[in-house]
């Protein structure tokens, strides 16, 4: 799906600054018989109306009859409303021709005369496409605004920063300057106190705080005394629930914005949601009520850029002169500004216009048009789109080698911009699934295509690395991780790494075993194949009373390991687990025979780069062990935790909060005050693939994955937590990416190593492995692989929990040495 920016709020003085201009040709006669600042009244009046040009008109008059006067503050204040009918108009260097004939006079003009200039000159600078000379305007306008005791200036100048913060990716910094000018915005008019919580709730939709942005929405909402206000209100909350994919209510929030730039907005909002939903029907009888949303769009980036995302909706309708023509306007457009940004975008995209027609030549050359332009411009965040589409382009035409090098460039740029890109998300053009992943995967199927030597399987295992971090870098919205080179032989001699590799039409798995070179297999298993295998394995290891799992456990061994222990012996089999397959219990593979946990240490990790590879410390092991036995937020009880943590307390020196005694509060003192390097949570949590809906139960509420990452590394280096075990969590249900917040988990919360469960088992069950795991972890020398394989092998000899199902879902991820 196309993504566009929701409207954002631009000069709140004078109107909404989107991206537009005006001109200051012809002679300025002053009205002697009017005097200027009843020009200036007028003109405030004609623009609130959405009369630009006639606004224009009397600000000219004005400004010209200030200047006849003398009155140096009062033309400043007429030349910056100029401007900004200007820039409404898309008459860019007449816009700045009134700023820089306002600067003279600029140092001997009051404060706030000084604060409205350089408000108008930031928003200039946002509308060319400049939002760091915008932020530098803007700063300077809030001292001036500070000097004067002009509250609303302050809270426009805030709403506008942070709109500029947004469009880089700085949503936290947003919503810090926004925070600071709270205490102001009561004493400011209702409109702009509501202008301050559309832009509040904008932010938290772009921070994924959904409840936060509608409460601000609908504060915002009851304050606009417009429709055109209330409209720019239900745009941003369309866009929220389009990211949601919530279909119907986006359409239906997009159907209430009823008149002015917003409500043409969220007419091509809505045409290209039903386009994206294949609703094509439904989406070609909008298009009559499209015709005329250019006219009402203020020219400037924001008219172009809707253009492009047209464009890009009506590709799959094949209304390709349609889409030509868009284009072919925009580059027009932005010609006329020099905005070199909307250059790009539209040369890309008609680059990708004649790829879909299968004009491959006058493709490539559109396609290095705009690449050359996004290289000049260091704009990496298109650049690694065009080179991603000059590799797909090479490919088509046969030239392998280039079509490897363009995706190399495009990987090499996204592993340089992964914060940047991910900090934009979800409101700006990105989706890391439709728009990131399958570069990775691509080129990792390029370099594995034929008889692929050392070098191409070093490069892939190298791309497959890239993209688990970049998968995390996109869950956590943070470019948090520490990736450095491990070499397997270093780590464990024993041990063999396999890397599977899902692609459309095949599996490909790398494997490696210290001392050897690369080895590689593949299996003519589609995703779709693969999806479906793994989906039923799962629905069948859920039912203890079955033993239909043996035939996906039989095909997923053969698929995934088979052919590389037929060449090869290890110990401990580790995992670097890539899409459906993270949603596994590779211990429950089965050979026919055995299972691989009665043969092998089993351990997942997202790879070699981001491991903490030290070995269990010698210290003496104790427990900070904390659980619910209570139902609590509408999850069941777990008596049996009761009995799991007091096997712990008689096990092992240990610290233990039961109930009201487990609340966070609690649970951070007992982390920081008691030096045991072991961690035990019995307790509900969910992984989801968003990391908003991974949490713990505590008492008082839900710990959240930063929340916990924030606990456990209250502690020095010194006293690191080795062992963090969460024994009663599941994976979301129905979420297919659910497991990436398991490996979120274990690698953002700080811990060496992590054990938790894919599934939630029986919570006796789960307590007798747990006494096992602890009983093998205070064995002299015992690894936490071992310990956990021992455990699990405890539980399949016994009659009872011989079924997978009860010791299959218990993973370890990380260091399992």
């Amino acid at each position: 799906m196309a993504r566009t920016w929701g409207l954002r709020v631009l000069g709140f003085g004078l109107g909404l600054m989107l991206a537009c201009g005006l001109s200051l040709a012809g002679p300025l006669a002053a009205n002697v018989a009017v005097p200027p600042s009843a020009w200036l009244e007028r003109g405030q009046a004609q623009y609130r109306d959405g009369e630009v040009d006639a606004a224009l008109t009397l600000w000219q008059r004005a400004a010209a009859g200030y200047a006849a006067q003398g009155d140096r503050d009062g033309q400043v204040a007429a030349l910056s409303n100029v401007a900004v009918a200007a820039q409404r108009l898309g008459q860019w260097s007449i816009a700045r021709q009134a700023l820089d004939q306002a600067l003279p006079w600029l140092a001997g003009v009051s404060a706030r005369r000084q604060g409205q200039w350089h408000h108008t000159e930031g928003s200039w600078q946002l509308a060319i496409g400049q939002p760091v000379q915008a932020i530098a305007a803007w700063e300077t306008a809030q001292q001036r605004y500070q000097t004067a005791g002009d509250r609303s200036g302050l809270v426009r100048t805030a709403i506008n920063r942070a709109q500029a913060l947004q469009q880089m990716g700085l949503n936290r910094q947003a919503l810090e300057v926004l925070t600071a000018v709270q205490p102001l915005v009561i004493d400011t008019e209702a409109s702009l106190q509501g202008a301050w919580e559309r832009a509040q709730g904008e932010v938290w939709a772009a921070l994924r705080d959904s409840p936060r942005a509608i409460a601000a929405w609908e504060r915002a909402r009851a304050l606009a005394p417009t429709p055109a206000e209330r409209a720019a209100v239900d745009l941003a909350w369309g866009n929220l629930l389009r990211d949601e994919g919530a279909l119907q209510p986006a359409l239906a929030r997009y159907a209430q914005a009823e008149t002015g730039e917003a409500a043409a907005l969220a007419r091509l909002q809505r045409f290209a949601l039903l386009v994206a939903a294949n609703r094509s029907a439904a989406a070609q009888q909008l298009l009559p009520d499209l015709e005329n949303v250019w006219e009402i769009l203020p020219p400037g980036r924001l008219r172009s850029q809707q253009r492009v995302v047209f464009a890009e909706s009506l590709l799959p309708l094949n209304l390709l002169p349609a889409a030509t023509q868009q284009l072919t306007t925009a580059i027009a457009e932005a010609q006329t500004r020099d905005d070199r940004r909307i250059l790009s975008l539209a040369w890309g995209t008609l680059g990708h216009l004649h790829e879909t027609g299968r004009d491959l030549v006058t493709a490539a050359a559109l396609t290095r048009r705009a690449l050359q332009l996004a290289e000049t411009e260091q704009m990496g965040d298109l650049g690694y789109r065009w080179q991603w589409q000059l590799g797909r382009l090479q490919q088509q035409q046969g030239d392998l080698s280039g079509a490897i090098a363009a995706y190399r460039a495009a990987v090499d740029t996204l592993n340089t911009l992964r914060g940047d890109l991910v900090a934009a998300a979800p409101t700006a053009q990105f989706s890391f699934r439709e728009s990131v992943e399958p570069v990775y995967r691509e080129l990792a199927g390029l370099l594995l295509r034929g008889n692929p030597g050392q070098a191409e399987l070093i490069q892939a295992r190298q791309v497959v690395e890239s993209l688990q971090q970049a998968e995390l870098t996109n869950y956590f919205r943070n470019d948090c991780l520490t990736a450095q080179p491990v070499e397997l032989a270093q780590v464990d001699p024993n041990a063999m790494i396999l890397y599977p590799i899902v692609l459309p039409d095949r599996l490909e798995v790398i494997y490696q075993i210290p001392g050897k070179p690369l080895q590689r297999f593949q299996q003519a298993v589609t995703t779709a194949q693969l999806e479906a295998t793994v989906e039923q394995l799962r629905a069948d290891l859920l039912d203890p009373t079955s033993q239909d799992y043996l035939t996906g456990s039989q095909q997923l061994y053969n698929w995934l390991v088979r052919p590389a222990l037929a060449e090869a012996q290890a110990a401990t089999l580790v995992f670097v687990p890539d899409g459906a397959l993270r949603n596994i219990p590779f211990a429950a593979l089965h050979d026919g025979r055995q299972f691989l946990a009665e043969r092998f240490k089993i351990a997942v990790t997202p790879g070699l780069e981001l491991l903490d590879t030290r070995p269990l410390t010698s210290q003496p092991l104790g427990a900070v062990a904390a659980g619910l036995t209570e139902g609590r937020q509408g999850f069941s009880p777990l008596p049996n935790v009761a009995a799991e943590v007091d096997r712990i307390r008689q096990s092992l020196p240990s610290r233990v909060l039961v109930d009201r005694g487990f609340t966070t509060q609690d649970l951070e003192k007992a982390i920081r005050d008691t030096p045991f390097p072991v961690v035990h949570l019995a307790t509900h949590g969910q992984f989801s693939s968003t990391v908003e809906n991974t949490f713990l139960l505590t008492w008082d509420g839900r710990l959240q994955i930063e929340d916990l990452n924030r606990l456990l590394q209250l502690r020095d280096r010194e006293r690191a937590i080795e062992l963090l075990i969460l024994s009663a969590c599941q994976t979301a249900v129905g979420d297919k990416r659910a497991a990436l917040g398991l490996a979120g988990t274990a690698v953002r919360a700080g811990a060496r190593s992590t054990v938790a469960s894919l599934w939630s088992v029986s919570d006796e069950a789960t307590a007798q492995l747990m006494v096992q795991l602890y009983r093998n972890l205070t064995e002299s020398k015992a690894s936490r692989g071992s310990a956990l394989q021992k455990a699990q092998q405890a539980l399949l000899a016994s009659e009872t929990y011989r079924h997978p199902y009860y010791w299959a879902p218990f993973v370890l991820l990380g260091n399992w040495l």
